[in-house]
């Protein structure tokens, strides 16, 4: 999450010129409700059986939206078919999983530094992940005083919360360090840090173009399309 696998998704589609899915999107159209809802009401666990049977539809050629409108995802470009989709941050749940969504197509590892990614997230209340409870405060009381030596007040209670930032640092930390494994089964990284939308785009663009010059080759030699 805050990698911007939707903001630059959305700039390589356009430059690819064929439609661009998000799979969150595609999530909430074929339930009806909210990410946020299906966390809330249902759990994480619920989620990701979700998620995940959404994705292979799509991997199986059975998805029949693309969370952006009802444009085809199979538009061709240059006899070329396919889209650009976004997936979720914990969408490749296993290695099975991820190697089919590697095998399906052009997989991008839009890599980006925990800090980077704190950073990016400050303020953010709608990812489900990252909306957890205050953790308990650390309580200091400061008893009353005396009787008849000093002035009768009432004790005091202070409260110092845990930091935000340094909260959700650890949870970033956490969630990167269980998923990474999975990410890196692309082949294929590109470092966000301290880069624009726009230019993780450009050269993710590069990336697809000679990607998609190999496979259409291999095809082409197969006698087969792509």
């Amino acid at each position: 999450m805050g990698s911007g696998k939707s903001t630059v998704g959305r700039i390589l589609a356009s430059r690819l010129e064929v439609p661009f899915s998000d799979l969150d999107s595609m999530i909430e159209q074929k339930t009806g409700t909210s990410i946020a809802a299906i966390f809330e009401s249902d759990g994480e666990s619920r989620f990701r059986e979700i998620e995940r049977a959404v994705l292979e539809e799509v991997l199986d050629g059975d998805g029949d939206g693309d969370g952006d409108g009802d444009r085809d995802m199979d538009m061709d470009r240059d006899g070329l078919k396919g889209f650009v989709m976004a997936l979720g941050g914990g969408a490749l749940q296993s290695r099975e999983l991820a190697a089919k969504v590697a095998g399906a197509g052009i997989l991008i590892y839009l890599e980006t530094s925990v800090e980077e990614l704190v950073v990016r997230l400050q303020g953010d209340q709608a990812r489900p992940l990252l909306a957890m409870p205050d953790e308990p405060g650390v309580e200091s009381h400061q008893p009353e005083p005396k009787k008849d030596t000093e002035p009768k007040t009432k004790a005091s209670v202070t409260v110092t919360s845990i930091d935000p930032e340094n909260r959700m640092k650890e949870t970033l930390q956490r969630l990167l360090h269980d998923r990474e494994p999975l990410y890196r089964m692309a082949a294929l990284q590109v470092n966000t840090d301290g880069k624009s939308p726009e230019e993780v785009a450009d050269v993710c663009f590069d990336i697809c173009l000679k990607e998609l010059a190999v496979m259409k080759r291999v095809n082409g030699a197969n006698g087969g399309d792509l």
